[in-house]
């Protein structure tokens, strides 16, 4: 016997079974075998939640089909099929039983018709349907994400537009949780060319470089070249030909210039273009919008009514702009300058409007222009990035739009836009950029999937006449819900020190303390002192200091307050050997919610000192030899104005160590010699070569270390933030 197991290790099938012949009639049979394998199967009692929906006996052998009820209420696509062959032996079974249904009530608060009018409003069908009468079943339902609904199945077929649809629609609050057209068309798989992002990122070169203009659509030997074969999923087969028209968009003409139907091919793998082609862009947006959507999916987001929107490669009456219709769910490109569906971001910005419309049905008013373009640059730019096209070092890295602005045709728009809360009276594309360069700083710290997942997240807390306050709460929120609230200290960073939309003081303890830097007496104690307040009072148990020497981090010392109001002290003990002191402090307030100084500590950043004399002047050697080469976080970060750089050298090294600017350029040269072998600390004084201070911004320091008694060799890059 063969068996499938699903994540869980739950059977969902097994085939080829060999078990001795039973006796009874089919369905006796059926059900005793379930029971029997019920631990396995992972059905509880088969005889209150599977009733028998079919018993089929064909070409010498019966299939007992069950469907799954949950209290009398039928679940939706929760089948058990059993076949048993001529011989009264189990041959087969397949089991999609739904485990574990959490649901309160199974009392609906919409009626059927209520949930049919609702149904037919999404679809978008007035008039009459074909076929039968439109039909509503109240059901269990459980949605990609894993959560269960009770929920009318809405069954409707129609001309206009045509579709055999199925509507779930939640039984108490009248949420569509799912759309699908069920009419049969035949899906493939086909293949094509598109830009991944844009020519100018995959090849890293700037717009006029030889053979990189948009010379009025022409084709080149470089825009050619960078040109990626992708594949192209469920294509639509349909009156002899195959059509950009998937499970998630549908390419097709809407608005002028008027385009022939060129949006189809005679083969599947018939989409293999050029950029002088006007089919070119017809892919290039078919492609990256159903990645986009896949994109929510992994998330775990679905937005049913998003897989019905339009995509219209050429319209906005060929001018240079592109736009999301909500009234119309589709998204139509101009074709001024550059080709706007050449370039990804200006797909991925648009997509973006289209997934907060969808959403929140009633977007609009207070600060949404603003924040809509915003989460637009950010959508592209998280996905632009995700790539790794640009170096952090690139200028172009915090770019959108590398190809279809940043040009003559516009000036484009950065990602790390220095101004900050209230928007005022900038234009809402430039307010824009506060918003999405608050995001990307998020991005910058947590990485795409946990900045993706809470800021799609957050757009289901919000309504119509959202302000920037509000989406910033949404977020941190989203952040309680899907997380526990474990990043809130860099969510307040962003959203509140770095970028003005909260006042972080109202969420968590603040934490005002000066490291201890330099070299220390190695006899100890090392008294650790700081000014610890919080909005709702602190838990005095929770102020603590976590310590180790060398890389761990091992003890915890409880810190007590001092005579002075809001003063805390903790004393780190002296062992009398020369080394690095790590160490961090945690503040916990009356509502659990904690803090650290530094931030994101201990994963990201702690603060250290050397305890004992340093061998050479301004570097820190422990005397340990490494097993590895390592570059450190530096400590603090943010800082100001001194920040120490450690790095680990298992061998003598020719080494540099250098700090660029958010542009790429050497700001200053930290280390340029020979070194031995250890753990090595220097601290910058956020001065450039020139010795003049350097302004607040986001650095990059870079170690470059040669082994000068093999070939061994390292490089490694980190960022850090000054704060003045």
């Amino acid at each position: 016997m063969n068996v499938r197991v699903d994540a869980d290790g739950v059977v969902r099938a097994m085939y080829d079974i060999n078990l001795k012949p039973a006796t009874g009639s089919t369905e006796q049979i059926a059900r005793t075998f379930l029971q029997d394998q019920g631990d396995a199967l992972g059905l509880p009692d088969i005889a209150s939640s599977l009733r028998t929906e079919d018993v089929k006996t064909i070409a010498g052998s019966s299939h007992v089909r069950f469907a799954q009820t949950f209290m009398d209420v039928p679940v939706y696509r929760g089948d058990v099929v059993v076949s048993i062959n001529s011989k009264s032996e189990v041959s087969m079974a397949v089991n999609n039983f739904k485990n574990t249904i959490q649901l309160s009530t199974t009392v609906p608060s919409l009626t059927n018709g209520e949930a049919i009018q609702i149904g037919r409003h999404r679809v978008g069908i007035n008039g009459r349907t074909s076929g039968k009468p439109d039909h509503a079943t109240l059901m269990v339902f459980r949605a990609e994400s894993g959560r269960d609904h009770l929920a009318y199945r809405v069954s409707m077929t129609n001309e206009n537009p045509l579709g055999d649809w199925e509507v779930f629609v939640d039984a108490t609050t009248g949420e569509v949780l799912s759309i699908e057209d069920l009419f049969v068309n035949e899906r493939v798989q086909g293949s094509g060319y598109v830009y991944l992002s844009d020519p100018l990122s995959a090849g890293r070169r700037m717009y006029n470089a030889t053979g990189f203009a948009d010379n009025n659509d022409a084709d080149s030997d470089s825009l050619t070249g960078y040109r990626t074969p992708i594949t192209l999923d469920s294509l639509t087969y349909e009156d002899g030909v195959y059509k950009l028209k998937g499970p998630y968009c549908n390419v097709t003409d809407i608005e002028s210039p008027a385009d022939p139907q060129f949006y189809a091919a005679t083969s599947p793998d018939g989409f293999s273009f050029t950029r002088s082609a006007q089919e070119f862009e017809a892919v290039n947006v078919y492609y990256n919008v159903s990645t986009a959507y896949k994109r929510l999916l992994d998330l775990g987001f679905s937005v049913p009514s998003l897989t019905q929107i339009r995509l219209d490669p050429h319209g906005y009456l060929g001018q240079d702009n592109s736009h999301f219709s909500p009234s119309g769910n589709w998204i139509a490109w101009g074709e001024g300058g550059v080709d706007d569906a050449e370039d990804a971001d200006v797909i991925w910005h648009e997509y973006g409007h289209a997934i907060m419309y969808n959403i929140i049905p009633n977007w609009g008013g207070g600060e949404s222009g603003a924040l809509g373009e915003g989460f637009g640059d950010y959508w592209a730019g998280s996905y632009s990035r995700f790539l790794g096209q640009w170096a952090p070092t690139d200028f172009q890295y915090n770019w959108v739009f590398n190809w279809d602005g940043h040009n003559p045709y516009w000036l484009g728009r950065t990602l790390n836009d220095s101004r900050t809360y209230p928007f005022g009276n900038l234009q809402i594309h430039t307010a824009g950029q506060i918003w999405s360069s608050a995001l990307m700083g998020i991005w910058n710290d947590l990485g795409r999937d946990i900045t993706d997942r809470l800021v799609i997240k957050s757009f289901y807390y919000l309504g119509s006449g959202t302000t920037g306050i509000d989406a910033a709460q949404a977020i941190i929120q989203a952040d309680r819900d899907l997380y526990n609230g474990s990043h809130i200290q860099t969510l307040l960073y962003w959203l509140g020190t770095v970028k003005h939309f909260i006042d972080p003081v109202n969420f968590l303890p603040t934490i005002a303390h000066t490291p201890l830097v330099g070299t220390q007496s190695p006899s100890g104690p090392f008294e650790i002192h700081a000014t610890i307040t919080s909005f709702h009072g602190l838990n005095h148990r929770a102020v603590i200091v976590v310590w180790g020497r060398g890389n761990a981090i091992t003890d915890t010392t409880v810190m007590i307050p001092t005579q002075t109001p809001s003063e805390f002290l903790a004393s780190i003990p002296g062992n009398g050997t020369p080394g690095i002191v790590r160490y961090y402090i945690s503040a916990t307030d009356t509502t659990g919610v904690v803090a650290t100084a530094p931030l994101n500590a201990p994963i990201q950043n702690c603060y250290s000192f050397q305890v004992g004399e340093p061998s050479v002047s301004g570097v820190v050697e422990t005397g340990l030899i490494p097993a590895s080469y390592a570059l450190g976080q530096n400590f603090p970060n943010p800082f100001n104005p001194t920040t120490a750089i450690t790095y680990a050298l298992p061998g003598p090294a020719a080494v540099t160590l250098k700090v660029y600017n958010s542009l790429g350029q050497e700001v200053a040269s930290l280390i340029d010699q020979t070194q031995s072998a250890g753990y090595h600390e220097v601290v910058w004084h956020a001065r450039n070569n020139g010795g003049t201070n350097v302004s607040s911004g986001i650095y990059f320091y870079r170690i470059e270390a040669r082994s000068t008694t093999g070939s061994e060799s390292f490089v490694q890059m980190k960022k850090m933030t000054l704060l003045r």
